[in-house]
């Protein structure tokens, strides 16, 4: 996946250590951290199965583009729900778009059905993509994620504890 979209590059290396030192002040368990990291590393595994040019959209995307991007969750549930090794992080790598008000992707879960380290891989993802150039848009400083951040735990879309564990981790 990192070598699909060369702007983010290192992006599931940022993502997990992210979440990792979050889920770590958040006090989850051993066994829940190193399923979160392995979660992280492997969450846009499904990018591969949408086509690069998609990736590399100099604009918005289109809707049918969207949906196309979109379905990269699903392709990283169903490869690693397929692999022994890998079948217990799929749940929580596949949740990484999912938001607390029922609006994310790809099945549109409630707050009620996101476990914490799936909580945190989402707000983990948001703060290292805004951070991240990217074909339709630069990079946003880490004041600005921050603040992108907490209006979205604000709005009710990301767990505003683990906001805030996030940008601790980041050192904000």
């Amino acid at each position: 996946a990192d070598l699909q979209l060369p702007a983010a590059r290192g992006h599931s290396r940022r993502v997990a250590a992210l979440a990792t030192a979050a889920g770590a002040a958040l006090g989850l368990p051993p066994s829940e951290l190193e399923a979160l990291s392995l979660a992280a590393h492997l969450h846009d595994i499904g990018q591969v199965a949408v086509p690069t040019p998609i990736w590399m959209t100099p604009r918005a995307f289109r809707p049918t583009e969207q949906e196309r991007a979109r379905s990269h969750v699903y392709f990283t549930e169903r490869a690693l729900a397929s692999a022994p090794p890998f079948s217990a992080v799929a749940p929580i790598a596949a949740a990484h778009h999912e938001r607390l008000d029922g609006q994310g992707y790809h099945r549109g879960l409630p707050q009620t059905s996101l476990g914490r380290a799936a909580r945190i891989l989402a707000v983990a993802d948001v703060a290292a993509a805004l951070g991240e150039d990217r074909p339709h848009r630069p990079a946003r400083g880490e004041a600005a994620v921050g603040v992108e951040l907490r209006a979205m735990a604000k709005a009710g879309a990301l767990d505003p504890e683990v906001v805030e564990a996030v940008l601790r981790a980041m050192g904000l």
